[in-house]
């Protein structure tokens, strides 16, 4: 059995819009008889005729009517295809899947690149920070932002902000008025814990066990949102990346003494989109708003300017 051709199929709908061959032809950029081949060998393929010609014009038979309405359906989404897919590869407009282990600093940063590209849809999926890389290399997502990428062969990671962790309190708390405090004197506070799989959550467990810390009276919450609202209430303290912190009335955040390392947030896509298209241009937006500043442990830091 013959199969009809995708040309043939594009033959046939330029015709059947045109109702003439030389139209069809001039809007194809083929010759007449290019097209008419086309035809020729669609109509043998089928064993029936799709055109009635005559000194009128070209008119579409009964079953040619019945194709052209599913031809026209064919190359006017092949149309859109390729308009969505040149938005795609010129990086002006499209869909972005963008993962992200916290919202704050994320969407700071995705919101100069959404003034830049304004007919970008970005769809934002937030995940534990462990499963990134796994995501970037199903193609789940586009582009991760996210805390300290393990396992990273393969993959683009640039350096977008640095962070420290600090301790999170109610402005009512007598320890808000310190400049810095020690991680032991948390210990009588009830503590606000994020789940397991949480960056911030192993870490400071790493903490607390190096310096013999415990929290017997604790909570456990899902997210930085959460914790910030439970804080301000008064359900207890927490510790917490600073810049993850979205600044609010009744919170504080203070330096802690045996937090002083640096925790890099990173940008992260796949080797071979990290130059193209939405990709390369969402990387290329955030590294244009990377500063350099002087950490509050005396090291420089990077630091996004939004």
């Amino acid at each position: 059995m013959m199969k009809i051709s995708r040309y043939q199929i594009i033959a046939f709908a330029a015709v059947g819009r045109e109702r003439s061959f030389s139209k069809a032809a001039r809007a194809l950029g083929v010759s007449q008889s290019t097209v008419t081949q086309h035809i020729q060998a669609m109509e043998e393929a089928l064993g029936i005729d799709v055109f009635v010609r005559s000194s009128r014009g070209t008119e579409l038979t009964a079953a040619g009517r019945d194709l052209f309405e599913v031809a026209d359906q064919l190359q006017s989404l092949e149309n859109r295809f390729n308009e969505r897919a040149t938005a795609y590869m010129s990086g002006k407009g499209g869909m972005l899947n963008v993962f992200i282990s916290t919202s704050y600093p994320a969407m700071r940063m995705l919101a100069p690149f959404q003034a830049e590209v304004p007919d970008t849809c970005i769809n934002i999926r937030m995940a534990p920070w462990k499963i990134g890389v796994s995501l970037l290399r199903n193609r789940e997502v586009d582009v991760g932002i996210f805390m300290a990428p393990e396992n990273c062969s393969g993959l683009a990671c640039i350096p977008i902000e640095q962070h420290q962790f600090v301790s999170v309190l109610p402005e009512t708390n007598p320890l808000s008025l310190r400049k810095q405090i020690r991680l032991k004197e948390l210990e009588g506070e009830t503590f606000i814990r994020f789940h397991e799989e949480s960056y911030t959550r192993q870490w400071v467990d790493k903490k607390c066990l190096e310096y013999k810390v415990d929290f017997p009276t604790h909570n456990i919450l899902a997210n930085y949102e959460m914790m910030q609202y439970a804080v301000r209430q008064g359900l207890g303290v927490s510790i917490a990346l600073r810049q993850s912190i979205s600044p609010q009335k009744g919170l504080v955040c203070i330096a802690i003494e045996e937090f002083s390392e640096n925790h890099t947030l990173c940008a992260v896509a796949v080797k071979q989109r990290a130059g193209t298209g939405l990709v390369g241009r969402l990387l290329a937006s955030l590294k244009q708003q990377l500063v350099l500043a002087v950490c509050s442990n005396g090291s420089l830091c990077l630091f996004f300017r939004g």
